[in-house]
């Protein structure tokens, strides 16, 4: 007879690690509520940040809302031309 708890034995796969190898996201407290956008961004922008993203491990969408964090912790303004 089978046992229910041992997966190997029912004929599955154990469970995968999928943090394993894996950077972590962002030095971040807590997760928040995040809300799907759709943006129009210069190419040049989303270079810059794929870039990074490649360097550090961490997604480059990820990164672009790191970025708009600080912006709004520091209280940051507009400057235009």
């Amino acid at each position: 007879m089978k046992s229910k708890g041992n997966n190997a034995a029912a004929g599955r796969r154990p469970a995968r690690d999928t943090t394993a190898g894996r950077k972590a996201d962002a030095p971040s407290a807590a997760k928040k509520e995040r809300k799907p956008v759709t943006m129009r961004l210069d190419l040049d922008v989303i270079d810059y940040f794929k870039a990074e993203a490649d360097r550090t491990g961490i997604p480059y969408q990820n990164l672009i809302n790191l970025y708009l964090q600080e912006c709004v912790a520091e209280g940051k303004t507009l400057r235009f031309a």
